[in-house]
């Protein structure tokens, strides 16, 4: 069972990132409560040791310290996806008849409103602040040539796949959420847990 554990746990800290929809750092995370979740119902249930009892207070106080890094990082992953279903992305989630229908307004009004509500959640979050500075940033440079192939007709749908995709890609790798892609911090060092 340790060797599970020792492997479950690795596993969770070096999670790899995928711009722009994966995050490691909060899958981790997430993956660590999961044992978290196994640590405590095995640990009410057997003859519990002394590794795994150092263990499940290492894992608990590693989610306690990252517990508002994460629910910020989750609400950010949130707005992300917001953002590309403001955009349309992936095209392929929209039938060809709402595609024939669709032009540049009604793009341009849903991500107003949503910049706009936004900017007012980024109060006191600094990683939401700053994914909501870095998609300002990048829609001033971008928007108008990303808003345009919405008017045009019968553009092959990979176009659009890849304006939107380039401003939500960017946003997400220029330095703005950078703490998205960290491993999670502080399980170490638990002696003996892991070994490569």
């Amino acid at each position: 069972m340790e060797t599970q554990l020792r492997v479950a746990i690795r596993d969770s800290v070096n999670q790899d990132s995928r711009k722009p929809f994966y995050w490691g750092g909060l899958k981790g995370y997430q993956q660590l409560e999961g044992v978290a979740e196994g640590l405590h119902q095995v640990a009410g249930t057997s003859g519990e040791n002394e590794f795994l009892q150092r263990l499940i207070r290492q894992v608990d106080r590693t989610l306690a310290q990252n517990q508002t890094l994460a629910a910020e990082l989750e609400e950010t992953h949130g707005w992300l996806c917001k953002v590309a279903t403001c955009l349309r992305y992936p095209p392929t989630s929209y039938s060809e008849v709402e595609w024939q229908k669709l032009n540049s307004q009604p793009v341009a009004h849903d991500m107003e409103d949503l910049l706009k509500q936004l900017r007012q959640a980024t109060e006191n979050k600094s990683i939401l602040s700053r994914f909501c500075n870095a998609l300002s940033k990048r829609l001033e440079r971008l928007w108008p040539r990303v808003l345009h192939c919405y008017d045009i007709s019968g553009l092959p749908r990979i176009i659009y796949n890849s304006k939107a995709f380039s401003i939500i890609s960017v946003v997400t790798s220029a330095g703005s959420v950078d703490v998205i892609h960290q491993r999670t911090p502080q399980l170490w060092p638990i002696p003996g847990l892991v070994h490569g």
